[in-house]
């Protein structure tokens, strides 16, 4: 009988540990407390939205970030703003693992999370859970009528020297560095790269320009050298394949070079070989979203107000009215900059709903595209390339776990452009 007694008690024991709860995401929302210390199985499909070392982020959607959608702070009180802001932070659950699951993207499902509620809003699991549609979204889009095509990336930092602020810390990390920005780089096939965080000047611009035709195993790749030869600050950089473009004009810039944005805010002036067309780029790296909203906010006006002299004198400086303004614009959508250049006249060319950039579990379009009117009904397509933002940061190339890959070579998505260019030739 005793026996017995304690096989029961086992099974009993083992049923009430392994019993599990069926939950929609919805009740989980509803009601956080209720589920915490019970085992559950939700029944509604998971969609991860940001990837971390340890956990992830999930919701019954992808969560943009709410200035995509509507107007935030900077414009004065928004209701819809507000509205999205306390929907994004109640509609999302993080799961902890005890696996880091490195190779799970941000818009991976989930179906059929089984773990144990530990506290409001967190699950936990022993095991990397099960993700359905975890592919690269990489794949180039075919746009056969384009014969000029252009990258714009922010880089994430890329120091030719060690020891830093940032970057790499040793030599094999910078050559790692350099192998997996150059791989994502020439993945884009593209004419032109215009790239932020580039720093030190024209000996980084060097370096990666060495490697990019190093593996294309060509010289075609040059750069446009800056005013700096060498220094700590923050760049912008051009690289073009010599083969098909050729920069005319001096460089324009801006800021004086020794203020701080001094590298940051350059025009260039380009033209195509083939057909002789001319265009002009003018790339930017605004100033950051650290510190409080609104001053940052008000900083990254003034940049964009900095550059309004260059863009109303374009058209004389070059002898062409047809202008990209492209580069990490620190703000999405529905901010006063991205604002203002449309009231300006310039078209916003990346598609509603696309993405270059995700934080804390909400994507959003940090990097952005802007056309004068002569030069907007010559682009074909836009589109971020989405080689990074969905990655885990471990698989970055200060990581063991990092690969000489093209994916995670930065935290920002690349961004494409495909032109078609008045009077050009086929490519």
């Amino acid at each position: 009988m005793r026996k017995t007694f304690l096989l029961m008690l086992c099974c009993f024991t083992w049923l009430v540990l392994n019993s599990q709860v069926k939950v929609s995401f919805e009740d989980l929302i509803r009601e956080p407390d209720k589920y915490v210390g019970q085992r559950v199985k939700v029944t509604t499909p998971l969609v991860i939205t940001g990837v971390y070392y340890d956990s992830l982020i999930v919701s019954d959607q992808r969560l943009f970030v709410p200035e995509e959608q509507a107007f935030g702070l900077s414009e004065g009180d928004s209701t819809e703003y507000y509205r999205l802001l306390a929907f994004n932070r109640s509609h999302r659950l993080r799961i902890e693992s005890s696996i880091r699951p490195y190779s799970i993207l941000t818009g991976g499902i989930i179906r059929g999370f089984q773990g144990l509620v530990t506290q409001s809003g967190v699950l936990v699991t022993g095991k990397a859970p099960h993700v359905a549609n975890n592919k690269p979204a990489d794949r180039l889009p075919k746009v056969k009528e384009a014969n000029l095509v252009i990258c714009s990336s922010n880089v994430q930092n890329l120091f030719a020297d060690l020891g830093g602020y940032a970057g790499a810390k040793t030599e094999k990390q910078l050559d790692l560095q350099l192998e997996k920005i150059a791989k994502g780089l020439l993945y884009s096939k593209s004419d032109l790269f215009a790239l932020c965080e580039v720093e030190k000047g024209n000996k980084t611009a060097a370096l990666l320009c060495e490697r990019m035709n190093r593996l294309r195993k060509s010289d075609s790749y040059r750069f446009v050298p800056s005013r700096s030869a060498d220094g700590d600050t923050i760049g912008v950089c051009f690289i073009y394949r010599a083969d098909r473009l050729v920069p005319y004009g001096e460089t324009s810039y801006a800021y004086p070079i020794e203020s701080i944005y001094g590298e940051r805010f350059k025009m260039q002036g380009f033209t195509h070989i083939r057909s002789g067309e001319q265009f002009v780029v003018s790339l930017n790296h605004l100033r950051s979203k650290r510190g409080p909203a609104q001053r940052a906010d008000s900083l990254r006006m003034l940049n964009i107000q900095a550059i309004e002299p260059l863009l109303d004198a374009a058209p004389v400086t070059y002898q062409d009215s047809d202008i990209l303004i492209l580069g990490d614009f620190n703000c999405y959508t529905y901010e006063r900059p991205i604002q203002y250049l449309v009231q300006r006249g310039y078209a916003d060319l990346l598609p509603k709903g696309d993405y270059s950039y995700v934080y804390k579990g909400e994507s959003g379009s940090l990097d952005r595209v802007f056309a004068s009117p002569s030069m907007a009904g010559q682009i074909i397509s836009v589109k971020a390339l989405h080689l990074n933002a969905d990655y885990f940061y471990s698989l970055g190339y200060r990581s063991r776990y990092a690969k000489p890959t093209r994916y995670r070579y930065s935290d920002h998505d690349p961004v494409i452009i495909y032109v078609r260019l008045k009077n050009a030739d086929d490519r």
